[in-house]
């Protein structure tokens, strides 16, 4: 990819939590997305409120329709007598696993009376989530510093993606992903890193992780840089702290380059 003042080599790859965690949010949305609007706007008011499955149950073999009837019926069934910052958690009749329902406090007006489904993983996620970084730090970054070095005036980019908005956070990568890269010590760390967030389909938030000698938390103005997906092309449409003019048009042109 040419610049005005460098050839940008670029790598991507999207990162999970977990090993299967793309997968697993495929199948669990499947399964369960269909309860978010059966359920919100049909539940006793003042409130939200949240279902809470565990994750993996989309591995096991499921009467699918008579699971999920069993737990609309339940989740009504409870939320009438549910009340505000309380929870209740068990295994309804015909589910083999337990679930949990909240009642909460609505913090903005657009999620009153919604019911949310998310699911729960077990274990200790931020360990899992270095250990997938470290296996893409490990894939991309020889790669990158190879076609660094067989083009001319070149800088590396390597760009996480994460379109994980129940179990990530910027903040929580950003972390991560530095941490390996301080265990790395053959010299083959990328010029810049950026993370992508694609959660919202319509809009994506760049961050910047490592800009040259800098990375997250030294970096001024790390983010969030927002930009409006519009079909085949990206559109900036608001930046916030923006470090300088030269890295927000990196991060437009290479957000144009992914859309």
């Amino acid at each position: 990819m040419k610049g005005k003042r460098f050839n940008y080599v670029v790598e991507h790859t999207k990162i999970e939590c977990y090993t299967k965690q793309i997968e697993e949010n495929i199948k669990f949305k499947n399964l369960f997305e269909s309860l978010r609007t059966r359920l919100s706007g049909h539940l006793p008011s003042p409130g939200h409120y949240h279902l809470i499955i565990p994750a993996e149950v989309v591995f096991i073999k499921l009467n699918e329709k008579k699971v999920r009837i069993a737990i609309e019926n339940w989740v009504r069934a409870k939320a009438i007598e549910l009340e505000l910052e309380h929870e209740i958690f068990e295994s309804p009749n015909d589910v083999p696993f337990e679930i949990t329902l909240r009642r909460e406090k609505s913090a903005i007006p657009q999620i009153e009376g919604k019911c949310l489904v998310s699911g729960i993983v077990s274990g200790n996620l931020a360990g899992k989530r270095i250990v997938r970084i470290e296996e893409a730090l490990m894939r991309k970054c020889p790669k990158l510093n190879a076609a660094k070095f067989k083009s001319e005036n070149s800088k590396s980019l390597l760009i996480f993606e994460s379109d994980d908005l129940i179990f990530s956070n910027q903040q929580a990568i950003a972390e991560a992903v530095v941490f390996e890269l301080l265990k790395r010590k053959n010299g083959d760390m990328p010029d810049d890193i950026y993370l992508v967030e694609t959660d919202l389909v319509e809009r994506w938030s760049v961050w910047i992780i490592k800009e040259g000698n800098k990375h997250f938390p030294d970096i001024d103005g790390w983010g969030p840089y927002y930009f409006n997906v519009l079909g085949d092309h990206t559109q900036l449409i608001e930046t916030e702290g923006i470090a300088n003019k030269r890295t927000n048009e990196t991060i437009h042109k290479n957000a144009k380059a992914k859309a």
